[in-house]
């Protein structure tokens, strides 16, 4: 027998429960039997109050032994989203532990591709949580001109719940940056007025994490405004565009195809930036490059403009977002961090009610082309300044975004590049660059579906476990093909890789980034797989990590009278009275009793039977004398 690991949801039997008693014979009086381990967390009360009250009378029963105690590892992540080959990356494991029951020592320790590489240990105190922080430099011979993956796990000793000890993760490695920092001087300029030098507080914090022999041209590159062109654009994940006066129109046309495709589009204002000149030029009804049209008035007055100054700060109750709040760093220590920088200029982006009545404007984009297409995504304000201007702006376009600061990155806009504050940059540009990158960890889902590039391969998918399986080519869409992986339900790495069915086995293959569909899958080396020797190696694979619900190892039952009062209104349209869970106890063990009484009875009656076979068997050998054997006649 193979478990199937699945959260289970009491919201989905309830709601399968009121269909089925809908659609019920109504000349039957059916009895519903709920069988749970009652876990606490599977039971909202604020909607299970509402669903309830609309369900049958149901007897409700506790399955399982009471078990409570149990560590597990509910998080491993990696901030970044990306490592690059020859840094150093840090991970972070987030460890629980329920019961009344201390631990001391408990050893959780770190695995790289099947490698024990670290280990930690820690003081599990009951019903606590610790934060183990690992760190790890990769080798820097993984250079190569497509992405790997890196596959790591962090596990506690195994305890009677095996399946939440460990908890894998799927990082992607990334060799070439693809990032383009652009302003209005480009490369060796010093910073000052008129937008020169604006992204090189940017490059140093992008290059900051980069190992001493990272090839320059896998990293950031600084370009000026007229450097930037269709070609540069080609191998590009994220454009920086910051302090830049005005737009080039014939840019703008470019530039939002990247961001349709899956690219990432970061706008920073500061320096000459106008905004007048940036609304008129890339906003353009929607159809532009800017995440919402700006007011062609700025906010405040840098100090050399300003008769007065009159600076203004960050909001950290509007910072909503979750890369503003990275685990393992208290909120106040980050609310303090925030409230340092000051601002003195900032543009207006008019999001929401600030901008004239358009009711379509969200929803129809007047394009280049004189067509019409729909772009449901509305700007997203992830932060504002104390004076509810918004600070940073988003709007998803086609497959990318398009990210807007509405002040300076480096100039008198503000001091933030003077500020520790000034990680949120870095924090933003990382989150960025993360989504261009091939999804590659993923929570529990039934089926996942992998665009392909090539239809001519031979596919296969190695699950946890290392069961291999075949895999069809299926239609995805129109004009798109790929591989569908169904029934997910084990927690690990799962490889999928794609062989041409006659290879020399010296072949190397050949190739570069393919973006299929805002997922980018790369061709490997011979041998990557760590398949079987005897077969050709793949030519394409695709490795993620599928992990559980945490949810599923906090095993706290639901309390029995706090189960009855949230069933306690309930009715089945008819009048009577909804059993309890006592109630419900009460007459399955009568049941039980009536069950077992039959039993006994249909025992008796088997064991009468067999104690008369021997006599029965006796009297044929009396009638038939003359049968030496004393065998009776069986008429043959």
């Amino acid at each position: 027998m193979t478990l199937s690991d699945r959260a289970g949801s009491v919201l989905v039997a309830a709601e399968l429960a009121r269909e089925a008693f809908a659609a019920r014979d109504s000349t039957l009086a059916p009895r519903w039997l709920f069988l749970s381990d009652q876990q606490a967390n599977q039971w909202p009360a604020e909607t299970m109050a509402e669903i309830a009250h609309q369900l049958p009378p149901i007897e409700c029963l506790s399955v399982g032994e009471p078990w409570t105690i149990n560590r597990w590892v509910e998080r491993f992540e990696c901030d970044d989203g990306f490592v690059v080959p020859g840094g150093e990356v840090e991970l972070r494991a987030v460890v629980r532990s329920a019961g009344a029951t201390a631990r001391e020592t408990v050893p959780v320790t770190l695995t790289i591709d099947d490698q024990v590489v670290a280990s930690e240990l820690v003081d599990l105190e009951p019903n606590s949580q610790r934060i183990v922080h690992f760190r790890y430099r990769l080798p820097a011979s993984l250079f190569a001109p497509w992405s790997k993956v890196l596959v790591a796990s962090a596990a506690l000793p195994a305890d009677r719940l095996r399946a939440d000890d460990r908890r894998t993760l799927a990082v992607p490695i990334v060799s070439q940056l693809g990032v383009l920092l652009v302003d209005a001087a480009g490369p060796g300029a010093a910073p000052g007025s008129g937008g020169a030098g604006e992204t090189r507080q940017l490059r140093k914090l992008l290059s900051a994490g980069l190992p001493d022999n990272f090839p320059a041209e896998a990293g950031p590159r600084s370009l000026a405004l007229d450097q930037l062109d269709d070609e540069t654009l080609l191998a590009a994940r994220l454009v920086v565009l910051a302090g830049i006066p005005s737009p080039r129109p014939e840019l703008l046309g470019p530039l939002r195809a990247f961001v349709e495709r899956g690219g990432q589009l970061l706008i920073a204002a500061g320096a000459a930036f106008d905004p007048a000149a940036w609304n008129d030029l890339a906003w353009q009804g929607g159809a532009g490059i800017l995440p919402a049209p700006l007011d062609p008035h700025p906010i405040g007055a840098t100090p050399a403009e300003a008769v007065e100054l009159r600076p203004f700060f960050l909001s950290p109750a509007s910072m909503t977002h979750e890369l503003f709040w990275p685990a393992g760093v208290a909120p106040d220590e980050l609310e303090d961090l925030y409230r340092g920088p000051y601002f003195f200029k900032a543009v207006h982006a008019l999001c929401d009610d600030e901008w004239p009545a358009q009711p379509d404007r969200w929803t129809q984009s007047d394009r280049a082309d004189g067509t019409d297409q729909a772009d449901p995504a509305r700007p997203e304000v992830w932060a504002r300044f104390d004076n509810q201007a918004p600070f940073i702006v988003a709007r998803r376009l086609g497959l990318g975004q398009t990210v807007l600061i509405t002040t300076g990155v480096h100039s008198s806009w503000n001091n933030l590049p003077r500020t520790h504050a000034v990680l949120l940059l870095d924090r933003l540009m990382r989150s960025m660059l993360g989504r261009t990158l091939p999804a590659v960890q993923f929570t529990q889902r039934e089926e996942l579906s992998i665009p392909i590039a090539d239809r001519h391969l031979e596919y296969s998918a190695v699950r946890p476990g290392g069961r291999t399986e075949p895999l069809a080519i299926e239609a995805l869409g129109p004009q798109q093909f790929g591989l569908t992986l169904r029934g997910l339900d084990a927690r690990g790495f799962y490889r999928v890789s794609g062989r041409r069915a006659e290879q020399p086995r010296g072949d190397r293959p050949t190739g570069s980034l393919r973006d299929l569909g805002g997922m980018v899958v790369a061709p490997t080396e011979d041998g990557a797989s760590g398949e079987q020797p005897d077969r050709a190696p793949p030519v394409w694979e695709f490795v993620f990590s599928l992990a559980g619900d945490a949810r599923e190892s906090d095993l706290t039952p639901l309390a029995p009278e706090r189960l009855e009062s949230l069933l306690a209104e309930r009715s089945d349209g008819t009048g009577t009275t909804p059993l309890t869970p006592g109630a419900a106890r009460a007459q399955l063990g009568w049941q039980l009793w009536r069950g077992l009484l039959a039993g006994v009875l249909l025992l008796l009656l088997a064991e009468m039977a067999i104690l008369a076979r021997p006599h029965a068997a006796a009297v044929p050998a009396i009638l038939h004398p003359s049968d030496g054997l004393g065998r009776h006649d069986r008429g043959t």
